[in-house]
């Protein structure tokens, strides 16, 4: 029984020293890609577009840098991304060098980041935790504390996660990871437009906004940061939205925002982009609808830079 506990004991040991060994050499590969990614935005301005898998598949950047070509423009969609984990994201890139313009997705709270955050932040020497610390200085201090801990739970999980680190450090090829950036849909919804916004909807009359102080502070957080770190936060709408609840916090939030910080769609612009063609399903545009937006959102984001 002692001679079995202890060859568990060494085999853990043994468990724990590859981890560590693999975990820097990950650490040593971040400080490399934080490198990459300083140089990158420290050009004159970049874009940025930071969101949920909604951004992910309808901003084609290739698309929007033909027409601003002297800037760099940069696809930070993550699948499953919420408006906590938008808000890390911008912490993140509102720290690097370079005149940076952040349009930022608004979407629900969820209280747990998705993985797409863990791995950027891994690959980048980036701290999750500390990012969350920030955003959330003025909530109260239960509603902090749980998001501190949610946070720091998936964060440590993912750190002794190492299955993907260990298969390459042994040469294996692994699949690109998908979680971020622009990933084009090609499939086609036949179910109708109903997911999609109007503007009648948008500015027409809406209930008082409820529980909105949670997001404000963030917003009020991230405005600071912006104006100390040569940057500008603009906040917009996704164009499709299928739920009732998310149409009841998203839309008196935007509603919330100075002007002078929020992307808006015209009219035409709404009407142009609800086809039902252009919808990979009910929730995301598909290739054509992505292409489509991205070019119209082209003369709209004029007013920022």
């Amino acid at each position: 029984m002692l001679k079995s506990a202890i060859k568990s004991g060494l085999f853990l040991l043994i468990v724990g020293i590859c981890i560590l060994m693999l975990k820097m050499r990950s650490f040593e590969r971040g400080n490399e890609q934080a490198l990459a990614v300083r140089a990158l935005t420290a050009a004159d301005t970049s874009f940025f577009f930071i969101g949920s898998s909604r951004v992910q598949k309808s901003i084609d950047p290739a698309i929007i840098n033909a027409h601003y070509n002297r800037f760099r423009v940069f696809n930070l969609g993550v699948s499953g991304g919420s408006f906590l984990s938008n808000c890390v994201m911008a912490d993140f890139i509102i720290r690097q060098p370079g005149h940076k313009i952040l349009f930022i997705e608004l979407a629900p709270l969820l209280e747990e980041l998705p993985d797409g955050v863990f791995t950027f932040s891994r690959q980048h020497g980036l701290s999750p935790s500390q990012a969350v610390l920030a955003l959330t200085e003025k909530q109260s201090f239960p509603e902090r504390s749980m998001l501190i801990m949610n946070t720091i739970n998936h964060q440590v999980f993912k750190a002794v996660s190492v299955w993907r680190e260990a298969r390459e450090a042994i040469g294996y090829k692994t699949e690109p990871d998908v979680s971020l950036g622009y990933q084009p849909y090609d499939r086609n919804n036949s179910d109708g437009t109903a997911s999609f916004l109007s503007w009648n909807e948008i500015n027409g009359a809406s209930a008082e906004p409820i529980g909105l102080e949670r997001y404000q502070v963030m917003i009020g957080y991230l405005e600071g940061l912006a104006k100390r770190n040569n940057s500008r936060v603009v906040f917009f709408l996704p164009v499709t939205i299928p739920t009732k609840l998310e149409r009841s916090i998203v839309i008196p939030l935007y509603h919330s925002i100075s002007d002078t910080m929020k992307l808006g769609f015209p009219a035409p612009f709404l009407e142009h982009i609800a086809r039902e063609e252009y919808l990979g399903d009910a929730n995301h545009l598909n290739r054509q609808g992505a292409n489509a937006f991205s070019g119209m959102l082209v003369p709209l984001l004029e007013r920022f830079y």
